[in-house]
Order: C-alpha cells, then sequence, then structure tokens
C-alpha cells in the first residue's frame, strides 16, 4: 500500500527537482505544518486547514493535499481555498507578506486507476491531480493550468 507520507515525500522530491521551493510540508499526524486559520477566525483550530505540500516558483504558488487514496473532503477543502479569499490573511503571512500573482490548488494521492476514476466527477473542484506510482514516479494525471511543471 502506498501511504500518504510517500505521496508527501515523492511529491516534495518531485517538485524540488523542477526548481519549485518547498514553503511548508506536512507529514501525517506530524503538525508541522503550516495553520492557514479563516481571516474571520477567533479560534485555534476551527475552519482552519494545513495544506500537506506548499511551494512557489517565481510568481507561481502550488497549494497540495494528498492522501494515501481519493477522499472527497480534500477536493472540497482544496475548492474553497481556491473559490474564497476566506484565507488570505493566512495566505498572506505563509508567503512571507508577497503572496505569488498566481495561485494553482491540487490533490496527490497513489497512481491507482479506480482512485483516478473516482476523482474524475470532481475535477472541476481542483487545478490539478498528481498521482504516485509505487516506485516513487509522480504523474501529472490532470491539469487545467497548462505548463506549470
Amino acid at each position: 500500500m502506498i501511504t500518504e507520507a510517500f505521496v508527501t515525500r515523492k511529491t516534495v522530491e518531485w517538485l524540488s527537482n523542477r526548481g519549485w521551493s518547498i514553503i511548508a510540508f506536512d507529514f501525517p499526524q506530524s503538525g508541522t505544518g503550516f495553520v492557514l486559520h479563516p481571516n474571520d477566525s477567533t479560534s485555534k483550530v476551527k475552519g482552519a486547514i494545513i495544506p500537506d505540500i506548499v511551494a512557489r516558483k517565481d510568481e507561481v504558488g502550488l497549494i497540495l493535499e494528498n492522501k494515501d487514496r481519493f477522499n472527497i473532503a480534500d477536493f472540497k477543502k482544496i475548492n474553497r481555498l481556491r473559490t474564497t479569499s476566506d484565507f488570505s490573511g493566512s495566505l498572506e503571512i505563509l508567503f512571507g507578506g508577497e503572496p505569488p500573482k498566481t495561485m494553482y490548488y491540487g490533490v496527490a494521492f497513489p497512481h491507482i486507476a479506480s482512485q483516478i476514476q473516482n476523482a474524475q466527477p470532481h475535477l472541476d473542484k481542483i487545478d490539478f491531480l498528481l498521482t504516485v506510482t509505487r516506485e516513487g514516479e509522480v504523474r501529472i494525471s490532470h491539469t487545467n493550468v497548462g505548463e506549470v511543471f
């Protein structure tokens, strides 16, 4: 079985090898990631999102959620980040006061045909889908952002 930690590690390596700077990453249950708080929140945890990978290359930023299988909740979480400005304050802090001009939001999980098929009806909620093979190869299984990678 391909774990979420494997997906995260291989995706971080893949992005780094393509010139992306990794701003933050969160291995499963590690608590090491950057917490995005909703702009109107007074709570430390309610409504917060901890992206699994945040990366930047020039004026383009990426935010990814990773799992060991398709999970609709991650697609909904990413869609909220990409379609609202609810977390703009936290994103500004995360990127050191200067967020990238362009942001793309995606999901990564194992390269398993049934899981990719489960994701098909929900691809409108994300900008890209990365999948990771058992051998650690990262594949772009869906993108609507062109040649970003």
